[in-house]
């Protein structure tokens, strides 16, 4: 047939002619989502080359059923791989997250016993991979895999495991005391005890006399008595108070004729006087001042000097009061600071101080500061500055101080130590808490972490009735009476069937009975493994 023959009709019988009959592509055995290796024979592959399959996972993103069907991939980190892949290159596998992966290198470790922590390379993934894993996850590969052939058992024949074990962890590491605690306390008042030593034929005149002198050394003249034949006169300044109680100073309630109960005196009187049986205990009484207030005057420029700048004066003003109060003795108490951006000045004044700003004492300087009728002022506050012609010369302000003084008082506490349940099994305690005093633990002290005996675990043997349930539990190791350092055990039997003829990893776990695993602090266990073929 020559070609201006050919049409759309007889087209496929041409095609059929010339190449035959095509042949269907093979069934797909790779779908979306499968996880895949890439085979490294026939392809370089830019991760590197290696022989056989590629370490490092990929996942089928796209299926193209071409002729033959091809395949996109991508990587765990979801990055895509360039190019598409013939089936014949790729090898499906099946890796579930609790499977292992190989590590190629361990570039940094972390952490101390079960915190224990290592930065790996993962065998053919690239550094993007690299990742913190935890010591528990990792397993060590055996040297050479063991393959065996027909039905094998295991037993444990030799263990060597040394007494290193922690007898406290994060169960039982847990205490707290509570104690007397001492805090400052600021009072709003000053107490003054005043001790009067009555000794053997001291007269009245006498106890006054002491009283006024001892009352001198500790508050000044603020309470005194004075004692004629009728009389006796109390002198009080305000607020102060005089406290007299029974106990303390009976001899001096009776000279001023007054019943034996407390008083307390808030201002001069004067007592008729009674001459008191002789007794010679010793007399106490108690001065209180209230709402003690110091004054200071302070100006508000300083002393001869000469305001020739009056665009800065008010710089230069805030200056010299601050220059004035510390001058004064009481620097700090109140500090005006100037904002020249904004034109305005802040005053900071202290706890327990007051500022007193008087029209009649400083007209010029609160005009300056926008005030316009008297105030006290406590705390922060801000003030917009005004323009004035003149300084303040001969102006000032008050500032009161009220005395508080500070005491050391004691806060009662109940003074005990709790102890966290795991703690107090180890030290053989009945009681969590202790409260203060010697106490003897009821019990022998647990040293051994209430290991008693150890349960070795291991994945590579069948699981079995232990008790009421079922374990790959393979020995019971007792070390109750065991004090050596290394613990060395041999045995006969039992054997137990394998789980697998194909073994490239031994898992075998350290337990308590409680369940815990046993972390070991150092030294290194042993087990020596024997095989037999199982007896039918």
């Amino acid at each position: 047939m020559v070609p201006s023959q050919v049409t759309r009709e007889v087209e496929p019988q041409i095609f059929k002619k010339l190449y035959g009959f095509l042949e269907k592509n093979p069934k797909v055995i790779l779908n979306k989502g499968d996880l895949v290796r890439i085979s490294k024979a026939n392809k370089t592959f830019r991760r590197g080359y290696l022989p056989g399959w590629s370490d490092e996972v990929f996942r089928v993103t796209k299926v193209y059923f071409s002729h033959p069907t091809t395949f996109e991939l991508q990587d765990l980190k979801s990055e895509a791989i360039k190019g598409r892949f013939y089936a014949e290159e790729l090898q499906k596998i099946s890796k579930r997250s609790d499977d292992y992966w190989r590590i190629e290198k361990v570039l940094k470790t972390k952490g101390i016993g079960r915190k224990k922590e290592y930065y790996v390379k993962w065998q053919g993934f690239d550094e993007r991979f690299n990742s913190w894993v935890k010591e528990a996850w990792m397993r060590t590969k055996l040297a050479r895999s063991i393959i065996l052939t027909g039905a094998w058992e295991v037993g444990l024949s030799e263990i060597f495991v040394p007494r290193t074990w922690f007898n406290i962890g994060n169960h039982n590491n847990k205490y707290s005391i509570t104690y007397e605690e001492t805090k400052i306390i600021e009072k709003d008042y000053a107490e003054y005890d005043i001790g009067v030593k009555i000794e053997q034929g001291t007269t009245d005149a006498d106890v006054i006399e002491e009283i006024n002198q001892s009352s001198e050394e500790k508050c000044g003249h603020f309470v005194a008595f004075s004692l004629d034949r009728k009389n006796i006169n109390v002198h009080i300044a305000p607020n102060y108070e005089l406290h007299l109680t029974a106990a303390n100073a009976p001899r001096l309630l009776t000279m001023l004729n007054l019943p034996r109960e407390d008083r307390i005196i808030r201002m001069s009187e004067s007592f008729v006087f009674l001459k008191p049986s002789k007794t010679n205990k010793d007399n106490h009484l108690k001065i209180i001042a209230r709402n003690l207030k110091r004054h200071f005057i302070i100006r508000t420029t300083r002393f001869n000097h000469k305001y020739t700048d009056l665009e800065n004066m008010h710089h230069e003003l805030f200056q010299h009061i601050n220059f004035n109060l510390m001058q004064t003795g009481i620097g700090g108490a109140a500090d005006f600071i100037f904002d020249f951006k904004v034109n305005k000045v802040e005053i900071t004044v202290q706890k327990n101080v007051e500022l007193e700003l008087r029209l009649l004492y400083a007209p010029l300087f609160m005009r300056m500061l926008s005030l316009t009728k008297d105030i006290v002022l406590k705390g922060k506050s801000m003030h917009v500055l005004q323009k004035i012609d003149r300084p303040p010369l001969n102006e000032y302000f008050r500032v009161s101080i009220t005395d508080k003084p500070t005491v050391p008082e004691k806060v009662k506490k109940t003074e005990n130590l709790q102890l966290e349940d795991g703690l107090k099994d180890l030290l053989g305690l009945k009681q969590s808490t202790l409260h203060g005093g010697t106490h003897i633990s009821d019990y022998q002290l647990e040293l051994d972490g209430g290991i008693t005996e150890i349960y070795v675990y291991t994945d590579i043997i069948e699981s079995h009735f232990v008790g009421d349930t079922i374990a790959p539990l393979l020995r019971i190791i007792p070390v109750m009476s065991t004090k050596e350092d290394q613990i060395v055990i041999n045995y006969q039997r039992p054997y137990f069937p394998l789980r697998q003829n194909y073994i490239d990893c031994i898992e075998v776990e350290l337990k308590s009975s409680s369940g815990d695993g046993i972390i070991l602090t150092s030294g290194k266990s042993l087990l020596v493994l024997s095989f037999r073929r199982r007896i039918v």
